[in-house]
């Protein structure tokens, strides 16, 4: 919502790093608390930064080179949380700790992992093609403007500058009544036979 109100007021580009940042690492964050608390590396509330990923490479307007930096950040200090907390022996944490069904808190944490690293793969593939999109619409609009900004300078040079103003507003142009003008005619010799010959440039 907040990426949002900044676009429609067009400060998206200067401001959505600023204010998207502390959010999303404090919501990771606090997700790494409630996932070492909730049971650890055998807790399915991983969901929720995948969940996150899923955010970042959908909303957020960066380079993918970016987008890989911040998920893989996220990944990466999901796994350092879970094997800490192994290390300091949290035993409703611990990697290898038994669960009551008899399974052990790795079996789960690989599985988590699979789903993570295939977010990231997926969402990168995403974001790629979601950037490039990006691109060729930029460079799209850049051209439309330079070939409008062509066609109006055209128009000037042929003709007065009210009268084409009154073009582009209106398609169309009134018929004027000029009291005194001179007209003029002129030919040069040959210069179909020369045309002919000779390459357009």
């Amino acid at each position: 919502s907040t990426l949002l109100i900044l676009k429609r007021r067009g400060l998206a580009a200067r401001y959505v790093r600023w204010v998207a940042l502390p959010a999303i690492y404090v919501t990771v964050f606090s997700l790494d608390a409630i996932i070492a608390i909730a049971g650890g590396a055998s807790s399915p509330y991983y969901a929720g930064l995948c969940l996150v990923l899923i955010a970042l490479y959908v909303a957020m307007p960066w380079p993918p080179r970016e987008l890989i930096a911040h998920t893989g950040f996220i990944w990466a200090q999901y796994v350092a949380v879970m094997v800490l907390c192994d290390y300091l022996g949290d035993h409703r944490v611990g990697l290898f700790q038994q669960s009551p069904a008899g399974r052990h808190a790795w079996e789960s944490f690989i599985g988590n992992n699979f789903f993570m690293v295939s977010m990231l793969v997926i969402g990168l593939g995403w974001a790629v093609a979601g950037h490039n999109l990006r691109m060729i619409e930029f460079r799209a609009r850049h051209a439309l403007r330079r070939e409008k900004e062509r066609s109006e300078q055209l128009l000037l040079n042929i003709m007065p500058a009210p009268v084409a103003e009154e073009l582009k507003l209106n398609g169309r142009v009134e018929a004027r009544e000029i009291p005194d003008c001179s007209i003029m005619f002129t030919d040069f010799v040959g210069f179909t036979q020369i045309a002919s010959r000779t390459a357009p440039a």
